[in-house]
């Protein structure tokens, strides 16, 4: 499929200092929750330090929760959110 000339040797690189270590993702599907998402945010924040990401996905904010998000984005660089297209008016899951 490819010739000699464009083929490139990878090389693996360990780059986590600590491979037994746990990395954790925490990933909140959102959708108008400025009643809830405070208390939610400060739960996840204080369980552990393992979490090395919590990741806020919009799904079409119309309230406060992207002001309450980007309060707890410049306290804590863990915490960051997604744009992603609203969901249909219909979507029940």
């Amino acid at each position: 499929m490819f010739g000699a000339k464009s083929r490139r040797q990878l090389k693996c690189v360990q780059t986590d200092p600590a491979p037994s270590a746990e990395r954790i993702s925490v990933i909140l599907p959102v959708l108008n929750e400025e009643q809830r998402i405070a208390a939610c945010l400060d739960g996840v924040i204080a369980q552990s330090e393992e979490v090395q990401e919590i990741l806020v996905v919009d799904r079409g904010f119309t309230d406060a929760t992207r002001g309450i998000v980007a309060r707890y984005k410049e306290r804590d660089t863990r915490v960051s959110w997604l744009d992603a297209s609203p969901i249909d008016v219909n979507w029940t899951g």
